[in-house]
């Protein structure tokens, strides 16, 4: 059973597709923002999809950890944390597990141990 889906970076699509970057010049000569008007909403499809490989039913559980820091340092950020299903956030190493742990009580022999400053 799956239960936590990392995310080392936000799944934006690769600029230098030739379909996307054909999408995004329409999208200029429009005079819109290709990126807030294609990137965003395609990197928030992509990443919901990646959540439901973890959570597949309302009763399910799971751990889904967004390292990029993009998510708090960039404009764009809350647009993300937005459309998102209720979360909670958790901005340590410690403070994840003290929370978690109930869910998984055997976890403590599958936990890989990580320096809680790394976050």
């Amino acid at each position: 059973m799956l239960k936590c889906v990392i995310l080392v970076k936000l799944p934006f699509a690769v600029p230098t597709d030739p379909v996307q970057l054909t999408q995004m010049e329409i999208e200029k000569d429009r005079g819109r923002n290709p990126f807030l008007t294609i990137q965003i909403p395609e990197m928030i499809i992509k990443l919901k999809q990646g959540m439901g490989r973890l959570i597949r039913t309302e009763t399910d559980k799971g751990i889904i950890a967004i390292l990029d820091p993009r998510i708090y340092t960039k404009q764009y950020g809350h647009l993300i944390l937005k459309s998102l299903p209720d979360y909670n956030i958790i901005n340590t190493f410690l403070e994840l597990k003290n929370k978690y742990s109930v869910y998984y009580p055997n976890s403590e022999k599958e936990m890989i141990t990580i320096n809680s400053n790394s976050f």
